[in-house]
């Protein structure tokens, strides 16, 4: 539909509606408009909302154009949505026109397309239903060494959430789980990130909050993945109370912890030599080809102060 065709049935304000002008309520000419075009001579709503003179015995009033552009655009649609064959291009191009109208008299900030929708070629649209916000705070560990890179990387792969770095070198475990649960900046739920553990890809908050156990070649299973981990500090300082030494270890704490917070929960078995979940690099001497094939196909990548060194490069160039 042009320019001129829409300025026709919907005159600026302050202007005298034209006679024969649809929107006074005047009979249409015979004819109809192509698909994707606003008839000019198509009936108003029924309700005559967008009409220049009411009655005879009453006031005349001055047209409103956006309403007159909504009520004809209205009227198209409804037109077109009655054929027999429906044409979305129809309804498109009408609905495109409107907007073009109502941004030419400021009403409409929506931006221009670069040219007609094809119907037949949308693009799907990516929507984060799980995505990560500045409620979720996420405390992550690491050396002196490691925590300037991990940092960058937990900011980058889990955009959006509050991250909280915490250096915590030679720390024992369980001075370290006291500083953190008396931490006034930290909230009572926070993810826990032990050190060094770095992240490969964009985390939703199912990758922070899932349960997951570490599965041995041997068969046995260990609570301690280096993995990130919901932590509720209720939880955690009653686990704390039932442990019989202050100076619990990591595998202490966390199979206590999760038998109150994660009671009733099948957790997630996990292992390096399985699945696409974690590489644990530990060695100061790494194969670097199987490193680089570790980041492509992992989530995680979690290292030892000497792992860290020897492929600090590999990591920098993944957050760059």
């Amino acid at each position: 539909m042009s320019k001129k065709t829409l300025e026709q049935q919907t005159p600026a304000a302050g202007q005298a509606p034209a006679a024969g002008n649809p929107a006074e309520g005047g009979a249409p000419e015979a004819g109809g408009a192509p698909d994707g075009q606003i008839d000019p001579n198509a009936a108003p709503a029924p309700d005559g909302g967008a009409s220049g003179e009411q009655d005879d015995n009453k006031n005349s009033t001055t047209v409103n154009p956006v309403v007159a552009i909504l009520e004809t655009a209205a009227e198209q649609l409804r037109q077109v949505s009655g054929d027999t064959t429906p044409s979305p291009a129809a309804d498109a191009g009408i609905v495109e026109e409107c907007i073009e109208r109502l941004r030419e008299y400021g009403y409409c900030n929506v931006a221009k397309s670069d040219g007609d929708p094809d119907p037949t070629k949308t693009e799907p649209q990516v929507v984060p239903v799980m995505g990560i916000c500045d409620a979720v705070t996420i405390v992550v560990c690491g050396t002196v060494d490691t925590i300037p890179l991990l940092t960058k990387a937990w900011k980058d792969k889990a955009s959006g959430a509050h991250v909280i770095p915490l250096e915590n070198a030679d720390t024992p475990f369980h001075e370290a789980m006291a500083r953190i649960l008396a931490e006034d900046i930290i909230p009572d739920t926070f993810i826990l990130v032990p050190a060094n553990c770095f992240p490969t890809r964009n985390m939703n908050i199912a990758d922070l909050l899932a349960f997951r156990l570490r599965l041995r070649d041997n068969g046995s299973k260990e609570h301690t993945t280096g993995l990130p981990v919901l932590i509720e500090a209720t939880a955690a300082l009653k686990a704390i109370e039932l442990l019989e030494t202050s100076e619990f270890t990591e595998e202490e704490f966390l199979e206590q912890y999760n038998g109150i917070a994660r009671a009733g929960e099948l957790p997630d078995e996990m292992s390096m030599s399985f699945g696409n979940i974690v590489a644990y690099v530990k060695a100061p001497n790494p194969c670097r080809s199987k490193v680089i094939e570790a980041m492509v196909r992992k989530k995680f990548i979690c290292t030892s102060a000497e792992g860290f060194s020897a492929i600090k490069d590999l990591l920098a160039e993944m957050y760059e």
